[in-house]
């Protein structure tokens, strides 16, 4: 991963718009933020009315595969439209529940629909997504790659991924196509591993959970460099799209990133992030943030302001010494949260379905009864102020 990420541009520190499977991953293939693409929160299912990159690529004569890894992703959530070839198998874990397809496994997938691709329409552009989950709860590397500490089931995890995508790399280099192709490399979301009480992710919308690496490699026509200003998954889709030459369409969050991959900009919108977990699954208040200049506002019943560039691990709150960049930031929260959604459906939590509720406990995240689009009451309970109770 390191290795891909020197020979492209590459982004430390790009912001996800949500710290939660499908609706980081609805976001990185419209462009949208949840709260305009209408999925909020793991098990609901990806409207119609919304374009996705597949869709598009495939309107253009493009094939499109993808191969997924988790439960979240399933096509029955809907993130299946657009796409000729959708792999989402998956192994059966301990009581029915589905289990995490290994990365080796979603490797050799992706590599098979390469070679049927090219041996049924040799010339064709095609799309692949590959998503691997190895590092995510529960951490099970092999152990030859289990590394010492609290972390080490979760290091071996991304070592057992580092693996995999070395093998896919491999194998591309060997057909001779590897420096053709436009390689993105993303994280749908963090994993907080202690920081701030949160074991996993979902909960908190701080920077342990909403940080990810993306980088951009296309050899010859990206030139290799770090690109400290803070990208956002929603920018993409748009990204894909310009650097193939292709419209990008009007009314995106997100926009293209060139000015930066060519180093022609060296700042960028800010970021809008939330999370829905608290309210969907407990009924406290749900968390909104906006990251800008350097500084980041927690929309919350006791709201948050840090200084990014002092403060990374957000640990010295500044809402109340600093009442006019709190007030700049949530003038531009507001104006986010104001665009309209693109899809009239109803925005919610899961449907009331007992074994997607269920398949999704045993991943950890709880689903309630209550409506994303519901309002929440004033007197919400503060997730930070019951983080001992979940």
């Amino acid at each position: 991963m390191d290795a891909l990420a020197r020979e492209g541009a590459r982004f430390p520190g790009a912001v996800a718009p949500v710290p939660l499977t499908l609706p980081s991953h609805a976001s990185i293939l419209t462009g949208l933020d949840p709260a305009r693409h209408g999925v909020r929160a793991n098990g609901a299912v990806f409207p119609e009315g919304v374009a996705t990159l597949s869709e598009l690529l495939g309107r253009e004569g493009w094939a499109t595969g993808a191969v997924v890894s988790g439960y979240p992703l399933r096509a029955e959530f809907g993130l299946d439209r657009g796409f000729g070839s959708y792999d989402d198998r998956l192994p059966q874990g301990p009581g029915g529940a589905w289990a995490k397809r290994p990365a080796p496994d979603s490797a050799t997938a992706g590599l098979a629909f390469v070679s049927r691709q090219e041996a049924a329409e040799p010339g064709r552009p095609w799309f692949l997504w590959i998503h691997f989950y190895d590092p995510h709860d529960p951490y099970a590397p092999p152990a030859r790659l289990r590394h010492e500490g609290d972390r080490g089931g979760y290091d071996g995890e991304v070592a057992f991924v580092d693996e995999a995508i070395g093998a896919l790399e491999r194998a591309l280099a060997n057909r001779g196509r590897r420096r053709e192709l436009l390689t993105v490399f993303a994280a749908d979301h963090g994993e907080s591993l202690g920081e701030h009480g949160e074991a996993t992710h979902g909960f908190f919308v701080y920077d342990a959970t909403v940080l990810v690496p993306l980088a951009f490699r296309w050899p010859g026509r990206i030139a290799p460099r770090e690109i400290r200003a803070p990208a956002r998954l929603v920018d993409v889709s748009p990204t894909v799209l310009d650097l193939l030459g292709l419209a990008v369409p009007r009314g995106l969050d997100g926009r293209p990133l060139a000015p930066l991959l060519d180093g022609s900009a060296s700042a960028w919108d800010g970021a809008l992030v939330e999370s829905f977990q608290p309210w969907l699954g407990y009924g406290w208040a749900p968390l909104r943030a906006f990251r800008k200049d350097g500084w980041k506002l927690i929309d919350a019943p006791r709201p948050e302001l840090y200084d990014l560039a002092a403060d990374a691990a957000e640990e010295r709150d500044r809402h109340a010494a600093e009442p006019r960049r709190a007030a700049v930031l949530r003038r531009a929260l507001e104006d986010a949260l104001a665009r309209p959604p693109v899809s009239s459906v109803a925005q919610g939590a899961a449907p009331d379905d007992a074994e997607r509720q269920r398949q999704l406990r045993s991943l950890g995240y709880l689903g309630g009864s209550v409506s994303a689009s519901a309002p929440f009451p004033a007197d919400a309970a503060d997730p930070k102020d019951r983080l001992a109770m979940r």
